[in-house]
């Protein structure tokens, strides 16, 4: 089996009526709920491909931080 990373903007998700994806210096926002869909099955993928488990996360965000104090 291959092994694959998924990157994405950032995507933030408000309910079934809108999302925002990040590009930079401004937000592109989507009230369609067909885009508000597709972003949303986006972020579930996200989530699955994820190789840290959400219970984990915070002591990786700690250790990162810390490597960059050096």
């Amino acid at each position: 089996m291959i092994s694959k990373k998924v990157f994405s903007a950032p995507v933030s998700i408000f309910g079934r009526l809108l999302a925002a994806v990040y590009v930079g210096q401004f937000y592109l926002v989507y009230r369609d709920s067909k885009q508000v869909s597709a972003l949303t099955q986006h972020f579930d993928t996200l989530v699955r491909e994820s190789e840290v488990e959400a219970r984990n996360a915070g002591k990786i965000i700690r250790d990162m931080f810390e490597q960059a104090q050096g």
